[in-house]
């Protein structure tokens, strides 16, 4: 078993480290689970007393408390009565829309599911604004309402409104209370909804016309209407008004059924276009005076095979929804993103695959002018792949040369939006470009999950050999894939005519935040896009502190065959030094072959704000080893080493003064010359330095000739081993050293404030 720094915070204080190493012995894993078991137990989702199953629970995105930028959590609940769940994914501040395959864009998300179908619960209201209409939107509150009645859960999801406390905090201009009571009977195949919507404000809302819509696309192929009758069956094109409606796909062998309640009437329209098909449910329009209310009732079933006719339906049940004691719950328990600790990659993995090449890149924001010192500046700090973009095609092909004159990798980034279409290097490429002014790889930021923006450019019928609506979801899935891929394999067509060696590359967001998508078909559709082999290196970016999710996304990647997976990072969204050590710590940990820090200026950037691309690369040197480079960290979390610095200090051992000049020079004024006097502080770290040939311990492959004339910085306990055979190698160490030092520095002011 690996050591799992992430799942052990507490017991690895505990554990006796080998003399020269932070990375344990195996003799230690015993002790790791142990103390596991008894103090280090992870927080998942809350279990809630109920009827059926029901599980809620909050999901971090991008950002950290007092980040420049950031994103909301997520708060998802997860209603399970055996034959399908429903599932509620809020995002604080976005109204309930269609949030179903391919999941974008980022909104709240209520959905009936019965795997592998979806079906997306929308709603909103119209009203008349003297001789206008205003469309009033489904913000949810936070939290929902759980009641019971007979054997069935009662979930009660409502909308901010202008008379809540919530929707006054943050200006909520809506004065419609929208109330939706799903009645979830358990190891049934239906469920009935009550909704209700109430004028909380002072005015009259006159012409009031709520509407709850059901939509889905692409693999359907049956449909059905009646009104108090038989299903008649009809194809698309197709408007029509009745009292029950059903959609159905062969290919997923699942259904949905909708017949309305008294008052509430039933819209259906159909499209050719993707065999895209539409329900409204709406009562007759009404004028609603302060406190008033109007109703609509209805029962959903899942379907497995297509129906003759219409369920019969008694919704008187639902009248007693609204006498209903309800418990109020607000998702507290973070869920995290799944991982394996048994397939962890470890440095001492890395340092075995010495040879293996592994990425420290930034992607470079400057000016023409700058770039070129800027690469100089990460040239210092063992960069060797470096994104840039086209200005000036002269002035682009300088910076390109002159990175691969430092050694460095050069990706260039194309003109063009993923929304228009492919991206262009025409204009770099308008002339003949010698080798060493082409680019390793080309691409672009696909800033969406699975396929959207991604245009149709497959024939379904001749890949699958039978019309998508009769697709299997899967099906679906591997359709859009390959129609990804073949945009990038068009792509690698094209710049290869101008640069014979190069490959594409892009950054995803994929796979979004664990728990929160109702369905996940990431594997099919990764591994299509894996078809496209070495020439692709993909970029996946996480810029939060749930670590486990930068763990999972790689991980996701490369099991589906990626050859080159590298993580990105960004600016902005974290607050401390160790928190980027950490996030790229566990990129490494889910098989990365490197990190890229994202937008970060580097000679243009403001003094208070360089530890960040600063913090990106040094994380990068520490986790993803190359021979090239002149000294290494033997730090299996170098986050540890970071914090330690920055909560204790340091100070040079006696004996060590005289080895390298410079040391003293940098532990005093970095750290702490002396310790402290006083009971609130902590004994100095000490740092002690040897010249010697002997390699340490934790090498896995002494005899390999990337260790010979390099400097190992290693940290146990109280001290921080700095070695190597000459001092030539000692002060390559000692500025890995003065660069944990320097972010200490960073760190600690950050937790003073």
């Amino acid at each position: 078993m690996s050591l799992d720094p992430t799942r052990f915070p507490f017991a690895l204080r505990l554990i006796r480290f080998s003399r020269l190493s932070g990375i344990p012995k195996r003799g230690c894993e015993g002790i790791v689970i142990v103390l596991f078991l008894l103090v280090a137990t992870p927080a998942w989702a809350e279990e809630i007393t109920a009827i059926n199953r029901v599980e809620t629970y909050r999901a971090r995105w991008w950002g950290t408390e007092g980040s420049e930028f950031g994103r909301p959590i997520y708060s998802v609940t997860r209603l399970d009565n055996g034959p399908f769940r429903l599932h509620f994914a809020m995002v604080p501040g976005r109204p309930l829309a269609d949030y179903t395959l391919p999941y974008w864009r980022i909104r709240s998300g209520f959905s009936l599911v019965d795997d592998p179908a979806e079906l997306a619960h929308q709603c909103e209201a119209i009203h008349t604004v003297g001789d206008a209409t205003e469309t009033l939107t489904f913000v949810p509150h936070s939290g929902f309402d759980l009641g019971q009645i007979g054997n069935a859960d009662i979930l009660a999801i409502k909308n901010r409104t202008s008379a809540s406390q919530e929707g006054r905090e943050r200006g909520v201009a809506n004065p419609l209370l929208m109330e939706h009571f799903f009645v979830v009977p358990k190891g049934e195949r239906y469920i009935q909804v009550l909704a209700r919507f109430t004028n909380s404000g002072t005015q009259e809302l006159q012409r009031v016309e709520p509407r709850i819509l059901y939509e889905q696309r692409f693999n359907w192929s049956d449909f059905g209407m009646a009104s108090n009758a038989d299903f008649e069956r009809i194809e698309a094109p197709f408007e029509g008004t009745g009292t029950s409606f059903f959609a159905y796909s062969e290919g997923m062998n699942r259904g949905y059924e909708i017949v309305a309640g008294r008052n509430t009437l039933l819209d259906c329209r159909l499209s050719q276009d993707w065999n895209h098909w539409t329900v409204e449910l709406t009562p007759e329009p009404a004028d609603l005076k302060p406190g008033e209310s109007t109703i609509l009732r209805y029962q959903i079933r899942f379907l497995r095979e297509i129906p003759t006719e219409p369920e019969p339906v008694d919704l008187s049940a639902t009248s007693k929804v609204l006498e209903t004691e309800f418990r109020h719950i607000v998702p507290a328990e973070f869920k995290r993103a799944p991982v394996d600790p048994d397939r962890r990659v470890s440095l001492p993995d890395l340092l075995a695959e010495i040879d293996r090449p592994k990425v420290r890149g930034l992607n470079l924001r400057a000016k023409p002018d700058q770039a070129l010192k800027d690469l100089e500046t990460l040239n210092h700090w063992d960069c060797n792949l470096v994104i840039t973009s086209i200005d000036d095609p002269d002035r682009t092909a300088e910076r390109i040369e002159k990175g691969h004159q430092l050694g460095m990798e050069m990706f260039l980034a194309g003109e063009g939006n993923f929304k228009e279409g492919l991206p262009s290097f025409d204009s770099y490429y308008a002339e003949p470009r010698p080798e060493t002014q082409q680019a390793e790889s080309h691409g672009q930021d696909e800033d969406h999950y699975y396929w959207e923006s991604i245009p149709p450019t497959r024939d379904f019928m001749a890949d699958f050999g039978k019309p998508m609506a009769l697709a299997t979801q899967e099906e679906r899935v591997l359709y859009w894939a390959s129609c990804f891929r073949d945009k990038w394999l068009t792509v690698l067509k094209t710049v290869r005519e101008s640069a014979p060696k190069g490959g594409v590359w892009f950054y995803t967001p994929s796979p979004g935040v664990a728990h929160v998508d109702a369905l996940d078909f990431h594997k099919p559709f990764f591994e299509k896009i894996a078809e496209i082999g070495e020439p692709l290196t993909v970029f996946p970016f996480y810029y939060g502190i749930e670590y486990n999710q930068a763990e999972y996304m790689v991980r996701r990647w490369k099991d589906a065959g990626a050859s080159r997976v590298v993580f990105l990072p960004m600016r902005g969204f974290l607050t401390h030094p160790s928190q980027f050590l950490r996030v790229i710590t566990a990129s490494r940990r889910g098989g990365a072959d490197g990190a890229c820090g994202f937008n970060f200026a580097v000679g243009e950037a403001e003094p208070k704000d360089a530890w960040q691309w600063q913090s990106v690369l040094l994380a990068a040197e520490a986790n993803f080893p190359t021979p090239d480079m002149k000294a290494y960290c033997l730090l299996e979390d170098p986050a540890e080493l970071l914090e330690a610095i920055a909560e204790r200090g340091m100070m040079l051992e006696e004996g060590s003064r005289e080895a390298i000049s410079e040391a003293e020079r940098i532990v005093q004024s970095l750290g702490r010359g002396e310790p402290d006097s006083g009971p609130r502080h902590k004994k100095p770290l000490h740092v002690r330095i040897e010249e010697t040939v002997s390699l340490p311990e934790a090498l896995p492959n002494p005899d390999h000739p990337a260790w010979k004339g390099k400097g190992f910085l290693q940290f146990t306990g109280d001290e921080i081993v700095l070695s190597g055979p000459e001092k030539e190698s000692l002060n390559q160490t000692l500025t890995l050293l003065e660069r944990f030092a320097l972010l200490a520095r960073v760190e600690a002011n950050a937790n003073n404030h």
